[in-house]
């Protein structure tokens, strides 16, 4: 009975555009990423943006929402921010932030993601909503990652 409530549950969001993942029993649900279709996609080969809308929807979208809309006084929306600088952008995922708004820091993620990994997601976000036709490269993240502090 309970593989039935699963199932259906599966199909559920999967019908209200949230994808489903099967491994055996388990069944993973998450939302579906939307993206502006308006502005014409960065050269980036579908995989790697795959793989950086994953990381985008599993480190990011927690806080600054599927559609970059941040939480207001809180959150910066990513979405028509100015601040999404290429540098900047790079600087915040390894680093983190402080004081932020609100009180709201945000953590740092350079312990956990390769140079590649911070390349793609900076491209993904600035190729969304960060209005730039830039090409973050693994090299551009070395470079800033050996010029923070510490």
């Amino acid at each position: 009975m309970a593989e039935w409530k699963n199932i259906i549950g599966a199909l559920v969001v999967a019908a209200f555009g949230g994808s489903v993942h099967q491994a055996g029993n388990l069944f993973v649900l998450s939302r579906s990423l939307v993206v502006d279709s308006t502005r014409a996609p960065m050269p980036i080969s579908s995989c790697a943006m795959t793989q950086a809308a994953l990381s985008y929807e599993v480190n990011c979208s927690t806080c600054h929402g599927a559609r970059g809309e941040g939480i207001e006084s809180m959150i910066p929306s990513l979405a028509g921010n100015g601040v999404p600088k290429a540098k900047h952008l790079i600087e915040m995922i390894i680093a983190g932030t402080t004081g932020g708004q609100g009180g709201v820091h945000m953590p740092p993620f350079g312990w956990k993601m390769s140079n590649e990994e911070i390349a793609r997601l900076a491209n993904y976000v600035l190729s969304n909503w960060g209005g730039a036709a830039i090409c973050v490269t693994a090299e551009d993240v070395a470079n800033v990652r050996e010029a923070l502090p510490g």
